[in-house]
């Protein structure tokens, strides 16, 4: 997540001039501002989920392109 923040961050401000331009300026922005107050909950929330779970669990449930991929 912290790698990728900085493009998650900019896609998301990026869309703002583009809704604003067809008139939904103000639901961009109440939905982003919803979604930066909603932080915090979401945060104690996960910690009171949160559980290690070791390489092998993970790998279990993780594909990889080779295995998508159509024959």
């Amino acid at each position: 997540l912290i790698s990728s923040l900085p493009l998650i961050a900019g896609r998301s401000l990026a869309v703002i001039p583009y809704y604003a331009l067809r008139g939904q300026g103000r639901t961009i922005l109440r939905s982003k501002v919803d979604g930066l107050a909603g932080i915090p909950r979401m945060l104690r929330k996960r910690r009171s989920v949160l559980r290690r779970v070791g390489e092998r669990e993970i790998s279990k449930h993780i594909r990889t392109w080779s295995e998508v991929r159509e024959p």
